[in-house]
């Protein structure tokens, strides 16, 4: 018995892998040498080209154990990152989007039906027994935010007597809030949406006594004997220490959004959570937090940031 692996990959608008690709399958690797070990890619969508297609699978066959497979198809995930960023292509692999799965014995039921073995579609390295070949299968399921008529009626009406509640900032903060809504990873949702918050941010001037300690460090600085490179830099540095930081600022603006909670956390509690998460993500912390972490986050800092944009409303309307 060999084994298989297998990776999938989404490809975003505007990324597909090459016009040249106009077959189902580019052979990487072939069984010139007999060991029976070949590595390919392939169309997840019947009858569609690779140059057209958006979700492509990365397959490997013929190792001679599941930790073989699955040693080698991280190598070649691996790989596949390094060579589509050469080429100027993105792909999504899944890893940290929600995804959802049949039971076992659900899998067991269609395996039997399709005479087949059919498994979770699943993101990641998937390593399974060569013979006879797999098929995969993808349940998704997504929530729909549907205020009744109503309630929609009402919430136009008020916004258009109260208003304008938007001005450029709130606009740019509500266009990028809204782009987080289309991306698939709670990585990349989580940074957008913190994005989006620091837009709405107003660094404050801090007290005289600290712009005036600060201004001392400063021309400390000027007469140190160091690099004139270093030295501008470090200028430069200090002279934002005369506002709040982004975490003091965006305290301070949280605490408008009064008694609500998120994650049954104050806002300002929850907002600390957030910062912490987004430096995280933004700085490459090695090991990344975990998807549930982000993914749980990320949701209910989209509803945060739905009431700070929402003026005046967010006090003329019960939250549902």
């Amino acid at each position: 018995m060999t084994f298989s692996f297998r990776v999938r990959m989404r490809f975003p608008e505007g990324a597909l892998l090459s016009l040249t690709l106009e077959s189902e399958r580019l052979d990487l690797v072939t069984d010139d040498t007999g060991d029976g070990v070949a590595v390919w890619l392939k169309s997840m969508e019947p009858d569609v080209p690779l140059c057209d297609a958006r979700n492509v699978a990365l397959r490997g066959q013929g190792y001679a154990s599941e930790d073989e497979a699955i040693r080698e198809g991280q190598l070649w995930r691996n790989a596949t990152q390094a060579a589509l960023a050469r080429l100027g292509f993105a792909a999504d692999f899944g890893e940290r989007s929600a995804t959802g799965g049949a039971t076992l014995e659900y899998l067991k039921v269609l395996s039997a039906q399709q005479g087949t073995t059919i498994f979770n579609d699943d993101p990641g390295v998937l390593a399974f027994p060569s013979e006879p070949d797999p098929r995969f299968v993808r349940f998704n399921a997504s929530a729909t935010k549907r205020p009744d008529e109503a309630r929609l009626r009402e919430a136009f009406r008020l916004a258009k007597t109260t208003g304008p509640h938007h001005g450029e900032v709130e606009t740019l903060a509500f266009d990028l809030y809204s782009a987080a809504f289309s991306q698939e990873s709670a990585d990349a949702r989580m940074l957008m949406l913190m994005m989006a918050l620091e837009t709405l941010l107003d660094l404050r001037a801090r007290s005289e006594a600290a712009q005036a300690h600060v201004m001392k460090l400063v021309e400390l600085t000027k007469a140190a004997d160091i690099p004139a490179s270093e030295k501008s830099s470090m200028v430069g540095s200090m002279v934002w220490l005369k506002t709040e930081s982004i975490s003091q600022a965006g305290r301070h603006l949280v605490s408008r959004l009064g008694d609500r909670t998120y994650m049954e956390m104050p806002p300002v509690k929850f907002f600390n959570r957030c910062y912490d998460l987004r430096s995280a993500l933004a700085h490459g912390r090695v090991p990344r937090p975990p998807f549930e972490e982000v993914n749980i986050v990320a949701g209910n800092l989209e509803r945060m940031l739905a009431n700070l944009l929402s003026g005046t409303l967010l006090d003329l309307m019960p939250d549902d």
